[in-house]
């Protein structure tokens, strides 16, 4: 309080001193007051916007220490399944870093986020209806973690160490440097993780002839390094230019044990099948943007042009044996790899006029992936090479799109933004081995549109439309068979066509403190894995369009602050899928459709007069519920931290427990060719995590006022 009065005061003096016409030598005076003033107002911990929800993490104690897969997994509304992020009630989108699209998903881009430390991330953006500026896909929107940046006219560094101890103990090191004066301004952040994770999978499958038993126990890796490098320097008033340089490196290797037991229903015998496997697995990532900024004149007219590439490649090598009743079944080498090159530019247009604002851009992108795959078999005790498992693979994409965004207000009442965006679309994929070639060529138009109605000081309402698409992930397309044991493997499909998802919500706030939200997506040629059991004890994961979705539901937001000690956000959704399988796959496929039901607590406190020591205690709660070609059961998880800070507010010590409970990981009942299966994967949800952080620097560096920054130009890299 006693800061804003000052703020105050100051900003009065300064329009008092500015009316009265005093000499430069008493407005120097005042400069370096205002300069000297630092306003430091906490935000909430979730905000709800008008086309997004924000999660606060730099406010948040029990994502203290860990990584982004963490924090995603604590923001409301956010849901993962596997290595698939989604939305609660919908289906997947897409993830950007400070507004520059991930071209990574599945494990890929699960082992990318973990190589982002929370303590580099401000905050977690969820946008559910994104403008026609930023990409169409991702069917349910975009999610978008805004990273820290550098404070005008300063300097400043935070090291961190953070240890996990889970059923393995994994210990954590980083450090962010920061670096803004006059026209420069530069960051280096460094993170490095190491340590073990456990996962345990377990599955029954209720053959005709046999119940399938399974469970599986592995030893994954997770250590991961990585180097963020950013540079800008203003080059005029008007002009800003700046690159920034991004690499990562991770070895998930895999240890794992796998035994089923084969229960016999018809006399048989039982059997015991027993799998040990390592998978020995290196990835690399590599980026490179550069972007330029210029002011086109006073009135907010701008543009900016971003040039960007991205290399990601990763190899794997996997040996297993399975044995039947201790009899040597298979003995195989799996080797595989991918890379993948992404190169594009675009250029963005902000033009406010008389009439209405108007934003307009375009875009054009190239990806080149080529993968390989190679089994060899060992069991006989000489290496032979399967040919008939053996491929080379080049799938190749380029997208060519532009945009365009009209905004208007009409009086104080009401706020109408329209825009589309146009993207074609060229694929080829190659089997190298097969001389086999697919082509598929689109041209598709994303219509958006958002409609603000201002009906009083506490009611407002707003309507939103967007057309999304979602394209398989380049390693769903890789039409590879990757075996986890002699009866069990996964593989890809080249001939997937994307997916096409029509998204309204209708959405009321009442005193920026009750949010309510009515949603409905309909998705049409939607495709996800389907696990194919037959009754020769086979298993196969493939992935096909196979299903047409309708979803249904409402969500509510409650923010509760009226104590200054207690801040506390409680969410609900409550929703209703419809799955339709088409005609060729419903036989084996059955639908499920049903009603679903998720709740969320979050609650951040302060326990002494000098806001010292704080916590947080976080619930989550899923109901069971159907959807697709899955029934879920019911799944809760329950977070505490504390945090504690010294020598003036710069030494951070965090402790915090998820998942308490260890009630985290529901189960999945599905259905194909009449032959029930269950799966459950725990992967050590349940953790204790202490953390330390120290900052320190400068925030007063003497340098020259200027009126422009770069620092959200930083950001704008898409």
């Amino acid at each position: 309080m006693k800061k804003i009065i000052s703020t105050l005061s100051i900003i009065f003096s300064v329009f008092m001193f500015s009316q009265q016409k005093k000499n430069d030598s008493v407005n120097k005076i005042v400069e370096k007051q205002i300069q000297e003033v630092e306003i430091n107002m906490k935000k909430k911990l979730i905000e709800r916007k008008v086309d997004r929800l924000v999660f606060n993490v730099e406010n948040s104690i029990t994502a203290s220490g860990s990584d982004a897969v963490e924090v995603l997994k604590k923001t409301p509304g956010v849901a993962i399944q596997g290595n698939t992020i989604g939305i609660i009630g919908k289906s997947s989108v897409s993830v950007m870093i400070d507004e520059k699209m991930v071209q990574l998903s599945g494990e890929a881009l699960m082992n990318y986020l973990r190589a982002t430390s929370s303590e580099n991330i401000k905050s977690i953006e969820v946008i559910t209806t994104p403008p026609s500026k930023y990409d169409a896909e991702g069917n349910s929107g975009i999610i978008n973690i805004q990273l820290k940046k550098a404070k005008q006219n300063s300097w400043s560094n935070s090291t961190r160490t953070t240890y996990t101890q889970t059923s393995y103990p994994a210990l954590s090191l980083g450090n962010t440097f920061n670096y803004n004066k006059d026209r420069y301004s530069f960051s280096i952040m460094l993170d490095a993780k190491k340590g073990n994770e456990n996962v345990t999978e377990r599955s029954n499958i209720e053959y005709p002839s046999y119940l399938w038993m399974s469970k599986v126990k592995r030893k994954d890796s997770k250590d991961v390094q990585s180097v963020k490098v950013s540079a800008d320097y203003q080059i005029s008033k008007k002009s800003s230019i700046g690159a920034i340089f991004q690499f990562y490196n991770s070895t998930p290797d895999i240890q794992e044990t796998n035994v089923v037991n084969l229960l016999s229903r018809q006399g048989q015998g039982n059997k015991i099948l027993s799998t040990n496997a390592e998978t020995d697995a290196k990835n690399w990532n590599n980026s490179l943007n550069l972007h330029f900024t210029h002011d086109l004149d006073s009135l907010g007219k701008k543009f900016s042009v971003d040039l960007d590439y991205f290399k990601f490649k990763e190899d794997k090598n996997r040996l297993f044996d399975t044995q039947e009743n201790n009899v040597l079944q298979l003995s195989a080498q799996n080797l595989g790899q991918q890379d993948i090159n992404n190169l594009s530019a675009k250029i963005d247009f902000i033009h406010p006029a008389k009439f209405a604002n108007y934003t307009y851009g375009a875009k054009i992108t190239s990806t080149k992936n080529d993968s390989s795959i190679k089994f060899i078999d060992q069991t006989t005790g000489t290496p032979v090479v399967d040919p008939l498992q053996t491929d080379a693979y080049q799938y190749r994409e380029n997208i060519q799109a532009a945009y365009f965004d009209l905004a208007k207000s009409f009086g104080e009442k009401w706020q109408v933004k329209l825009g589309a965006r146009a993207e074609y679309t060229q694929t080829t994929s190659k089997s190298v081995t097969n001389s086999t070639e697919y082509k598929n060529d689109y041209f598709k138009i994303f219509p958006t549109f958002y409609v603000l109605r201002v009906l009083n000081g506490s009611n407002t309402i707003n309507l939103s439309y967007s057309k999304r698409i979602n394209r398989p992930s380049f390693w769903e397309l890789n039409p590879f068979k990757w075996y986890f044991n002699a009866n069990s493997y996964a593989e890809g499909n080249p001939f997937l066509q994307p997916a096409i998802s029509h998204n309204f919500e209708l959405t009321h706030t009442y005193k920026e403190k009750l949010f309510t939200s009515f949603f409905t997506q309909l998705k049409s040629n939607g495709f996800s894995q389907v696990p194919y059991v037959k009754d020769d004890l086979t298993q196969v994961f493939t992935r096909l369009n196979y299903y047409k979705s309708y979803a249904y539901g409402i969500s509510q937001n409650y923010v509760f602050n009226k104590w200054s000690w207690l801040e506390s956000n409680a969410q609900y959704n409550i929703y209703y899928i419809k799955t339709k399988i088409d005609d060729q796959y419903k036989d084996a496929v059955p639908s499920q459709s049903g009603f679903g039901f998720a709740f969320s607590l979050n609650n951040s406190f302060v326990l002494n007069k000098s806001k010292t020591i704080s916590g947080e205690l976080n619930y989550n709660y899923n109901a069971p519920n159907k959807g697709l070609i899955y029934k879920q059961s019911g799944s809760m998880r329950l977070d505490l931290g504390l945090r504690f800070l010294f020598l003036n507010k710069n030494l951070q010590c965090s402790i915090s427990v998820d998942d308490i409970l260890k009630t985290s990981n529901p189960d999945n009942t599905t259905y194909t060719n009449g032959i029930t299966q269950t799966y459950n994967v725990y992967a050590d949800t349940r953790r204790l995590r202490l953390s330390l952080r120290y900052n320190f620097g400068n925030k007063n560096i003497k340098g020259k006022n200027r009126e422009i920054g770069n620092s959200d130009e930083k950001s704008r890299l898409k």
